[in-house]
């Protein structure tokens, strides 16, 4: 009985060190049977952001608790606060295409693209897959739509992922521009969940 309890122990280990490195974000879950695209793939809904972007002395305040979006505009001691309806969807599909789309105040947009995972990159302190990249390939606002294509189509946007679990994404913003005298900055997170 021993013997074969130890089997178990050993195998049990075996199983967990083989899918730890499906942990890649600080708040993933330690352990998941699914790959990393696997829970990446599916349609997302925008369930609540934090975000903050400051330029010059104006910072802008964006919060959003899954259908009212909250803008909060500070600047030179003044403030002032706009709130809208806001919706969102983004879902992804294993085959490296994306699609968006938004609905404020009842009007609709939305775009179409192409996702990559990243690689490990030593500088931005990043873990292979702890980071996926859109570029767009269209987009459609107010009836009228644009296309991009080509060879070299511009990445849009890098996605930090925080938390990937079967349910739940966490996206986190944190960017630095310095332009001569002027500094921009983004901070914040973005949570999406699935039904």
């Amino acid at each position: 009985m021993k013997k074969n309890s130890l089997k178990l122990v050993m195998a049990f280990f075996a199983l967990v060190i083989a899918f730890s490195g499906c942990k890649k974000g600080e708040d993933d879950p330690f352990l998941s049977l699914r790959s990393r695209t696997a829970r990446l793939a599916g349609e997302w809904k925008l369930s609540s952001a934090d975000l903050s972007v400051t330029s010059g002395s104006s910072t802008y305040h964006y919060v959003y608790n899954g259908s009212i979006l909250t803008i909060t505009n500070t600047y030179s001691g003044y403030s002032s606060t706009d709130t809208y309806s806001y919706t969102e969807s983004f879902t992804i599909d294993k085959d490296g295409t994306y699609s968006k789309s938004y609905t404020e105040d009842g009007g609709t947009s939305s775009e179409n693209g192409v996702w990559i995972w990243v690689e490990d990159n030593k500088e931005l302190e990043l873990a292979n897959k702890e980071a996926f990249i859109v570029s767009k390939t269209s987009e459609t606002s107010d009836g009228s739509t644009v296309t991009y294509s080509g060879a070299t189509l511009q990445p849009d946007a890098m996605n930090v992922i925080k938390k990937l679990a079967n349910k739940e994404m966490v996206i986190v913003f944190d960017e630095t521009q310095v332009d001569g005298g002027s500094t921009s900055t983004v901070k914040g997170t973005y949570t999406y969940t699935q039904d």
